[in-house]
């Protein structure tokens, strides 16, 4: 899983990077610093530890998960040039994804994510480590808000449910 996060933010943060929607002080590898992508396999751990219990039902890997995971990454690769539309496209995509994802688990990864992220956003923005070129609120974008509630819904949906299927392949597959 940590694997997993640290790959996929490696892409997506390239492509936003590259817009413009914000800026790294330190561009180390492909606009962000090393630790970067890095921090994203950490925030799966984080999310993983404090949301979850034992008594909470795995989400199967379905094509839904998939095409929201897609839709999330197109969002914020095409419309990141622009504050005012990232905002409004990645809101229309949140209500799509509370739409087809509200159960407790996820409500509960949702809001642990945008408490986390918000953390870490106005820890990166005020020391200094990224800025944004158009922020509304405490030096943040208002896309900032949506894309965190993302984060949870997508751990829970996508992150979480396709490094378990990736585990089982892999462990069947040392096993015989």
């Amino acid at each position: 899983m940590f694997l997993l996060a640290t790959i996929t933010i490696i892409g997506q943060n390239y492509v936003v990077l590259r817009s413009g929607a914000f800026r790294f002080r330190q561009e180390d590898i492909l606009g962000m610093p090393y630790y970067e992508p890095l921090m994203w396999g950490f925030y799966a751990l984080s999310i993983k530890r404090w949301v979850y219990d034992r008594k909470d039902v795995l989400s199967p890997v379905e094509r839904r998960n998939i095409v929201a995971f897609l839709l999330t990454g197109l969002v914020f690769g095409l419309w990141s040039f622009n504050s005012l539309f990232l905002t409004l496209a990645s809101s229309a995509l949140l209500l799509l994804l509370f739409f087809w994802f509200h159960d407790r688990t996820d409500l509960r990864a949702a809001g642990y994510a945008l408490g986390m992220g918000l953390a870490v956003e106005l820890f990166g923005v005020h020391t200094g480590q990224w800025s944004y070129p158009s922020p509304v609120l405490l030096g943040l974008p208002l896309w900032s808000l949506s894309m965190w509630l993302s984060v949870g819904i997508l751990f829970n949906r996508f992150l979480l449910p396709v490094s378990a299927w990736l585990a089982q392949k892999i462990s069947a597959k040392h096993s015989s």
